[in-house]
């Protein structure tokens, strides 16, 4: 070896070296800071191809594990999906009361039966019929109240929607910008590490909207593929369409649908899209929502139909669908349409005593008259179809509470899994001490490197001086 050769190896050491303590400093000062991949210099001796010796750094890689990558971007998709429902389930359950609060369904149910059962007793009382009439506008405006929940819900979820469909098309033409800078930043010789970095927190974003999976391209880009087999991205980034509807009613269904570069693709259980938190939002929209509305909508009419099927007048009963006569093929949105019969209500030229003697009573009876008052509270008790009236409401408390019971385990399950894997991401990203070992070593190669041009140098000057 010349010593032009061994001054050049030397040279290169305290390159490589130098450049090592960089990526070293680096990892440090990042070992807290999220979607942070730790850094590795790629060292290779110089060849003869070169036409030097030495030691060449032939690029910085991020230390990467792609599998555990993908899996907890999966698992991030199913958790933000789990959150969405329980989410709903539980303001659904709160909306709707448990049986234990007075505010609550069952207890504004219990109190119109409670109420009834006083008023017979005593028939006369203009107070006991007065409780009559405020416990069942009372029970009414909660079923409204329960009906106004679901459907803020619904609405909100569409705007959700909305607002989901305008982040992705965002992300992925960042990511498809991504693609094409690291493309040339690799192609000019430049580190790339951070745009990789950036790139990785974008698609973490879209992985939580949509299930997706990554696939690796040449000159560092990718494509995204959903795990349901859609394109979002490859030569160019899918778009991504939403018809947002501005008010949502009960009896709405047909609602605004999802399209992908201008076509439609189903929201459903096992769509393409489905698996994050775009499809549970449609699920909440299109199907937990309605459910539960149903239910509550179920409530009403054997409530309404109950009262009118012991006294009538004129085809309505003591509920009416906003004052017109009760409609079985329109019961869809009912719980939000009931309203206490005007001939029963003072404010509105009714009267209380109609409560005692009947809607088709033009003058009050017998003031000891609790017989119809009786037969109400028997046919709130009675059983249709195998349920009374109070027991189907318990009936839909209970399924409400444990389908949140369940939505509840699942998104907790979900979520562990998710915290799992990100600490299994963590347990192999930045390890500190590991990383000062490894500036140890760096100070002990640019020292040994130093040493060998202080060598050379004297080297070069006894030669000089002879």
């Amino acid at each position: 070896m010349t010593l032009s050769s061994a001054l050049s190896a030397a040279l290169s050491g305290l390159s490589a070296t130098a450049r090592r303590a960089d990526v070293v400093s680096s990892n440090i000062a990042n070992a807290q800071t999220p979607g942070y991949v730790r850094r590795q210099v790629d060292l290779a001796p110089a060849g003869p191809d070169s036409g030097r010796s030495g030691v060449q750094v032939r690029g910085i890689f991020r230390a990467q594990d792609v599998a555990l990558l993908t899996d907890r971007r999966l698992a991030q998709a199913a958790s933000a999906g789990a959150e969405v429902a329980a989410g709903f389930l539980k303001t659904a359950e709160t909306g709707f009361g448990t049986p234990d609060q007075p505010g609550s369904l069952a207890g504004r149910l219990a109190r119109f039966d409670s109420a009834l059962t006083s008023a017979s007793a005593q028939p006369g009382n203009d107070a006991r019929l007065a409780e009559v009439q405020g416990a069942l506008a009372s029970l009414v405006q909660g079923l409204r109240q329960a009906t106004t929940v679901v459907q803020s819900a619904r609405q909100s979820a569409d705007a959700r929607i909305g607002v989901e469909v305008g982040r992705l098309n965002t992300a992925l033409a960042q990511v498809d910008q991504l693609n094409h800078d690291i493309a040339a930043e690799r192609a000019a010789g430049k580190d790339i590490a951070p745009l990789l970095d950036q790139r990785q927190a974008l698609v973490d974003g879209i992985a939580a909207i949509v299930p997706l999976r990554e696939v690796a391209r040449d000159q560092d880009r990718i494509a995204l593929y959903t795990a349901g087999g859609a394109v979002l991205l490859a030569d160019r980034p899918a778009r991504l369409d939403f018809d947002r509807s501005p008010v949502i009613g009960a009896e709405d269904v047909a609602l605004g649908g999802m399209r992908l570069n201008d076509r439609p693709v189903s929201m459903g259980p096992e769509g393409v899209l489905d698996g994050g938190s775009l499809g549970a939002l449609f699920r909440l929209r299109d199907d937990l929502a309605p459910r539960a509305q149903e239910r509550l909508d179920k409530v009403a009419a054997d409530l309404a139909g109950r009262l009118a099927a012991t006294d009538s007048h004129a085809g309505l009963g003591w509920l009416t669908d906003r004052g017109q006569p009760l409609d079985a093929a329109r019961q869809t949105g009912l719980a939000g349409r009931l309203a206490v019969n005007a001939r029963l209500d003072a404010g509105q030229d009714g009267a209380l005593w109609r409560l005692r003697d009947g809607l088709s009573a033009t003058q009050p009876g017998p003031l000891g008259n609790g017989g119809l008052l009786t037969r109400q509270a028997s046919a709130l008790a009675a059983t249709q179809d195998a349920r009374s009236l109070s027991g189907l409401m318990a009936d839909m408390l209970g399924l409400t509470a444990q389908a949140r019971l369940e939505a509840e385990q699942q998104s907790s399950f979900a979520t562990a899994r998710t915290a799992a894997l990100e600490q299994a991401e963590e347990a192999r990203g930045v390890d500190t001490d590991a990383e000062l070992q490894d500036l140890m070593q760096v100070e002990q190669a640019y020292g040994a490197n130093a040493k060998v041009i202080q060598t050379l140098d004297d080297l070069m000057k006894l030669l000089l001086g002879m």
